[in-house]
């Protein structure tokens, strides 16, 4: 058994540096079940041995009691919860775990931050890509990088680990850490008609709408004088883009919502009046511009918002990136509370499923005795098409196994690469009950029946045959190990009358040669501000993307280029 104990904010700050491994915390509204009246508070879980279901617990595991003191039991047999009950038992407290995360994961530069400090927490040692690994990578090691920010890549080397013999390879995980969303233009300083607005541009494909009439606020991260990168998240309602009066609008409901991305989705800041009091005086905006140039590209109170939120002064600024985001926090719900209610489910919650799924220390405890690599690798810029030196369209998954296979000649290396899989991992479309005539009437999946295989034969999915044989016995595996009852595996596959996203698996597939599938977690609303998605589906999904790396080993051995 295992507790997970979610600490008022207060308290916990002083415990930070003792945080646990795989507890993301800190999150606003991340609890549910507080007693009836009471606000919801900022909180985090922490784990404790040994400790039992409290008998006064609700149905999630929620109790409530003194202040500071709220508990959230999860009992670690899953085989017995699951088969009684597959959306709650540990169902049910991971996601409320990863309403935490994503709560604080507000932007690429934050999500990679909390991963990192889970490494940090976890014994990984961090690497530089500008310095050489040779002295560093060690048999039973555990590293990772960061590269922008922005994205990240951990790896684990086997104890037994030997690239020149033909039965080590490198199981790779992969999904990204970017969502559809508003990003602050580099001259963003919009004034007229008595309202301060902010310029932003329009990132990835989102389904713009949803964004208007919601309390929106500003994440990323600050360049300052020190030469540091400084992560800022501003947290509460500072930015909105109201829509406009049906009075004004009558055909709206008939002709549709039309939005120009240029025109129509400025987000307001303020009043001009508010502006002109927080301008500064001609003596010190000459020492700013000189400086920094900064007062010439946006508003002295966008940038008061940044100086307040860092304890710095303007003159201290180089430069920003800057993402909105909902301030609405991630929650469970339905009348069973069956739901994720989420902003950037797409792609988070394959980053954190498929992260817990590495950290879990089943999957670590067989480390010493492994004879292959096994990575995770987070990118960013999927959503604009991952050409970026930090998405998957860059060389870092090959450039990180050649690293590791440092003493191995070009013919050996490709050779490694051959016994090499990719796991693509981006979330996937449930059925729609409203719009089920959008969906490929065999290959459909539901909201609660676990991870969804995508296939597309005209390779926008990466999924083969065989790849696909992989992942499906990865699910009965999984299915066995934990006495679900079921085979938590559905199949997509889009209609021929409807075009295909894509996803990174392709771009590593065609890039690297390695045998890669495409799977996702089934959700509805995707690339909205607030995404929908299942809460049992996190577990079964994370539950699934463990047994591949318990079941490399073996699994690799298959064949796919004999014929008979």
């Amino acid at each position: 058994m295992q507790t997970i104990t979610f600490i008022e904010h207060e308290q916990a700050k002083e415990r930070e540096q003792d945080m646990p491994l795989l507890a993301f915390g800190l999150a606003t509204g991340a609890l549910k079940g507080v007693s009836a009246g009471r606000r919801p508070t900022i909180c985090e879980p922490r784990i404790k041995r040994g400790l039992h279901v409290a008998p006064h617990s609700d149905k999630r595991g929620v109790t409530g009691g003194r202040k500071g003191a709220v508990r959230c039991i999860v009992q670690t047999s899953a085989a017995t919860i699951m088969s009684q009950d597959p959306s709650k038992g540990l169902a049910q407290p991971l996601a409320e775990e990863f309403c935490a995360f994503v709560n604080r994961a507000v932007s690429p530069y934050h999500a990679v931050h909390l991963l990192q400090n889970q490494l940090d927490a976890g014994g990984f040692v961090r690497l530089s890509e500008k310095r050489a690994w040779s002295k560093d990578l060690k048999p039973g090691g555990k590293y990772y990088f960061v590269r922008n920010g922005s994205t990240l890549c951990a790896f684990t080397v086997g104890g037994k680990w030997d690239p020149s013999n033909d039965s080590s390879g490198v199981a790779v995980f992969g999904a990204h850490t970017d969502s559809p969303c508003f990003k602050v233009k580099p001259n963003s300083d919009i004034q007229s008609h008595g309202y301060v607005s902010l310029g932003v541009e329009c990132y990835g494909g989102g389904l713009w709408y949803t964004w208007f009439d919601r309390d929106l606020t500003l994440a990323g991260r600050v360049l300052l004088s020190d030469g540091k990168f400084h992560l800022v998240h501003i947290n509460r309602p500072v930015l909105r883009i109201p829509s406009l009066a049906i009075h004004l609008n009558r055909e709206v409901n008939t002709a549709g919502f039309q939005v120009n991305k240029e025109k129509h989705t400025v987000p307001i800041l303020a009043m001009v009046k508010k502006e002109l009091e927080t301008a500064p005086t001609d003596e010190k905006k000459e020492k700013q511009e000189q400086v920094t140039g900064i007062k010439s590209r946006a508003s002295p109170l966008f940038l008061q918002l940044i100086c307040s939120e860092l304890g710095v002064e303007l003159d201290e600024i180089r430069d920003f990136e800057f993402v909105l985001s909902d301030t609405q926090p991630a929650s469970t719900g339905g009348a069973s509370n069956d739901f994720i209610f989420s902003p950037r489910l797409d792609n988070l919650a394959s980053t954190f499923a498929s992260f817990k799924a590495f950290m879990e220390p089943d999957h670590l405890s067989g480390l010493a005795e492994s004879e292959d690599v096994h990575m995770v690798t987070y990118f960013d810029h999927e959503e604009v098409g991952s050409d970026s030196a930090h998405g998957a369209g860059s060389p870092l998954v090959s450039e990180v196994m050649r690293r590791i296979c440092r003493d191995l000649d070009n013919d050996a290396y490709a050779a490694v690469l051959h016994r090499s899989f990719f796991v693509s991992a981006d979330m996937a479309h449930a059925i729609h009950p409203n719009y089920a005539d959008k969906h490929e009437p065999r290959n459909r999946p539901e909201i609660g029946k676990g991870l969804v295989i995508k296939t597309n034969q005209n390779q926008r999915y990466a999924t083969t045959a065989y790849s696909g044989y992989v992942m499906r016995e990865c699910g009965r595996r999984a299915a066995a190990r934990c006495e679900i009852g079921f085979v938590p595996i559905q199949e997509f596959v889009v209609p021929n009358d409807v075009g295909c996203g894509s996803t990174i698996g392709p771009i590593i597939a065609a890039n690297c040669g390695i045998r890669t599938v495409d799977v996702g977690q089934p959700q509805l609303a995707m690339h909205s501000i607030r995404e929908m998605c299942g809460v049992c589906d996190l577990w079964l999904c994370k539950e699934v993307y463990k047994q591949f790396f318990l079941s490399y080993a073996d699994l690799k051995e298959l064949d796919d280029d004999v014929q008979v």
